[in-house]
């Protein structure tokens, strides 16, 4: 294809990810040496790759950590809660988040609305000239 020997993408994406793989578990593994050499309970990190939370054993077997990664807010939506004493992985879901319109607001006509408006204005301007 255009002089140049042929490649496989997918070989190559392979290749990439496994490398992937290979620095994310070293890098968990690092975190839980150190944290276990200092005494730590936890390592909390985020955005490096799918959230989670796991038990991680130090290399030399002298202790463990619970490693906590958050994932990445922008792509999985996920962020870690701590909620009466235990961790958990929340996962965004606009769905339960959607808030139901008051019946009142939709009853209401444009006139009721923008008089309803009127007076906040009017409030806010009392609040703005102070005690008389």
């Amino acid at each position: 294809l255009l002089g140049r020997p042929k490649m496989s993408f997918s070989q190559k994406i392979k290749a990439k990810f496994k490398d992937a793989v290979k620095f994310i578990n070293h890098f968990e593994q690092t975190a839980a040496d150190l944290a276990v050499d200092k005494q730590y309970d936890y390592v909390i990190c985020g955005h490096i790759h799918h959230a989670e939370i796991k038990e991680v054993k130090a290399t030399d077997n002298d202790g463990s950590v619970l490693y906590l990664n958050s994932g990445d807010w922008v792509e999985s939506l996920t962020a870690l809660e701590y909620v009466k004493g235990n961790w958990t992985v929340f996962k965004y879901r606009p769905e339960d988040f959607m808030a139901e319109p008051e019946a009142d607001d939709d009853d209401k006509t444009d006139a009721e609305d923008l008089n309803a408006r009127l007076d906040v204005k009017t409030l806010l301007e009392t609040f703005k000239q102070g005690p008389q």
